[in-house]
């Protein structure tokens, strides 16, 4: 069975599917071969498939206008991951001798691991919120790892409670701002 989206648009979704069964359906559909030139084909590069967003961002956009906002960001979250699978993958395929492949691998691990810090820190911009939870659990850790006096916690360092009390040197420091 040969399942080719690309370019397929739709106004409206009527199915019982969960979300990860779409998702994995769309993960089954057919994706093109990268061109190859330069050093050969080699074993390396005779998998490389080259990935289209379209189906993807075209599920996000009708989950959203169906008001299911929540599954429309993890469509695009995967979106996302599958873009940054697919170009690392490009990168490694443009390599022109196995001497050019170093410096590239190089670069593209770099940005592979910059996705992965926006990945795991924002969702791709797709949940804000864990932005909040990695900010909650800096504020927490910083102090003790750092040993560094700070305002907030009365100048004691390394200590996140003081004065006897049970008070949260981020919760304190909302309250001073005005913002509890």
């Amino acid at each position: 069975l040969r399942l080719d989206l690309r370019g397929f648009r739709y106004r409206s979704i009527v199915s019982d599917m969960t979300t990860e069964e779409r998702l994995d359906w769309l993960a089954k559909a057919e994706q093109r071969p990268l061109p190859m030139s330069g050093w050969g084909r080699t074993k390396l590069r005779e998998g490389v498939k080259d990935f289209d967003p379209q189906p993807y961002t075209q599920l996000a956009r009708v989950m959203k206008a169906q008001g299911n906002r929540r599954s429309a960001a993890r469509v695009l979250f995967a979106r996302e991951r599958r873009m940054a699978k697919a170009e690392f993958q490009r990168e490694i395929a443009r390599a022109r001798s196995f001497r050019s492949l170093i410096p590239i691998l190089l670069r593209a691990s770099f940005f592979r691991g910059v996705a992965f810090v926006f990945r795991t820190m924002f969702g791709y911009g797709h949940f804000p919120a864990r932005a909040l939870v990695w900010f909650a659990v800096s504020e927490i850790l910083s102090p003790l790892v750092s040993g560094v006096p700070s305002r907030a916690s009365g100048g004691h360092a390394g200590r996140i409670f003081h004065d006897g009390g049970v008070r949260w040197r981020m919760v304190e420091t909302a309250a001073r701002c005005g913002i509890l």
